[in-house]
């Protein structure tokens, strides 16, 4: 999901954290539905990421001063991840999927992503 984020970041760090956060309320809630209807999941749902910083703080891996006015989203970032509710996979900033929709893209790079998601040309 693409959204405009309602908070202004003050680093990539901190919008990406930000949208980590949202993505596991999403996943907090479909995985809640999902256990209504019968279809629990057992393992962690996978959060795709390219911001090493913001992986390392969800894995209470680092602690800066810098990251002090948004470490109440850390820390449930941190406790999720700590359940087991999602874990991280390092995806590569040139693999990001989501650039499909939120930039201009070389034509290459688009009718990757494209092909990616089975969209097929006219």
């Amino acid at each position: 999901m693409s959204k405009l984020q309602s908070t202004v970041a003050l680093s990539t760090t901190e919008a990406e954290t930000n949208a980590s956060v949202e993505a596991v309320k999403q996943i907090m809630h479909f995985r809640l539905f999902m256990r209504e209807l019968g279809m629990g999941q057992d393992g962690p749902s996978v959060v795709y990421e390219d911001n090493q910083a913001a992986i390392a703080i969800a894995q209470k891996e680092e602690q800066s001063r810098r990251s002090k006015h948004y470490m109440i989203k850390a820390a449930f970032l941190a406790d999720s991840y700590k359940r087991g509710i999602f874990r991280y996979a390092k995806v590569g900033t040139k693999e990001q999927l989501a650039d499909a929709f939120t930039k201009a893209l070389p034509r290459d790079d688009f009718n990757k992503f494209r092909a990616w998601m089975g969209v097929k040309a006219f």
